[in-house]
């Protein structure tokens, strides 16, 4: 294990799925591959898995209270709340806190895209260094999954966090993910290699090897 790297910041490591893996627990996953990659003592996460991770009999609102949002022992939880949300520099964030509607909805009364929104972004609201996501783009549409994804990816460079995701097809998540987890067969180890797409996204952030406008005038 002393060879092996741990997790860089600016990461989004995708597992993809082995059919033939012995751990049917994502959560346990994560755990699992975090202490595999060096990470000692406690970890620092949250996690997104549907209704699991929601507390029935509350509403959206007293969801974000309880687990996400920082107490304070001047305000009242109502307003720690909206200046908490009212200083979200994560403009994709508060883009996705607004498709949920009235905060004051009760969990139970949710439809499945919104009851799966409400647990990511409750996961996204928290503080913690790591995040875990358990099949994200279930239920979502795709203007959804797409603000979704610009969302991780502004956390990952604005505030250093790093994401583990477990889809349910790693190839939907291939133009945001860093890194390909796979479960090592016959071991308990893991590979996770660079994601090649990534890499090529990145190179196309510089500058443009033609003069777009010069073409145009000569067209």
């Amino acid at each position: 294990m002393n060879n092996v790297k741990k997790l860089n910041y600016h990461s989004i490591y995708i597992f993809d799925e082995n059919r033939n893996s012995k751990t049917s627990n994502s959560l346990k996953e994560f755990i699992y591959y975090l202490k595999f990659k060096g990470q000692s003592g406690v970890i620092d996460f949250t996690y997104s898995c549907d209704k699991d991770s929601l507390h029935q009999g509350l509403t959206i609102k007293e969801n974000f209270i309880l687990d996400a949002i920082p107490t304070s022992l001047i305000k009242d939880s109502e307003n720690n709340l909206n200046e908490f949300l009212s200083k979200i520099r994560n403009p994709y964030l508060a883009e996705l806190i607004e498709t949920l509607g009235p905060l004051n909805q009760k969990i139970e009364s949710l439809n499945k895209a919104t009851l799966k929104l409400t647990s990511i972004i409750k996961a996204l609201l928290s503080q913690s260094e790591y995040v875990f996501l358990v099949t994200p783009e279930a239920d979502q549409d795709f203007q959804a999954i797409k603000t979704l994804k610009k969302c991780i990816e502004f956390e990952v460079d604005n505030n250093l966090r790093k994401f583990l995701i477990k889809p349910r097809n790693k190839d939907s998540w291939m133009d945001i993910s860093t890194h390909i987890i796979t479960k090592c067969e016959n071991s308990h180890g893991y590979n996770d290699t660079p994601n090649p797409l990534k890499k090529l996204a990145s190179v196309k952030e510089f500058k443009p090897t033609y003069d777009f406008k010069l073409l145009k005038k000569a067209s």
